[in-house]
């Protein structure tokens, strides 16, 4: 997530020999100016469960069949990308803030997602652009 007046939040789930793993950065600058540095990092095996949880969601979300890109921008808010490499194909989904308008531009799913792997990632503490909360992270780390 790259929000214009917040700090860039990175966020990957690996799957590699049955394992499950979450590894988050966040850095220090603003998402539309400077990044910054790397100012906090983390890293957590995903239990079977949440894995299960994460692949449901997914699902629904049918991400090959998505546009790479839709046509809504917008001068501030933030760049949502959710990228997937599996067996050699990529495939990259960006959008610009979809909070806005989520259920008429079809973004649901693709807000669930992208929400549940900030929240069950490491990294404490909400992602906001502006002073606006764009992903709440529940106290305690709660997901």
């Amino acid at each position: 997530m790259l929000p214009t007046w917040g700090h860039p939040v990175s966020v990957r789930l690996t799957l590699q020999g049955g394992k499950a793993t979450i590894d988050a950065k966040r850095l220090s600058g603003f998402g539309g100016y400077d990044p910054g540095n790397l100012s906090d990092r983390g890293s957590i095996d995903l239990p079977q469960a949440q894995l299960e949880m994460f692949f449901e969601r997914f699902r629904r979300l049918n991400f090959e069949a998505l546009k790479t890109q839709d046509d809504v921008l917008g001068a501030d808010g933030s760049e949502w990308i959710l990228e997937r490499m599996e067996e050699g194909r990529y495939h990259v989904i960006v959008r610009w803030s979809p909070e806005y308008d989520t259920a008429k531009r079809g973004l649901s799913d693709f807000v669930a997602v992208c929400e549940w792997l900030y929240r069950t990632s490491p990294l404490i503490g909400d992602v906001s652009s502006k002073g606006s909360v764009e992903i709440s992270k529940p106290p305690g780390g709660a997901r």
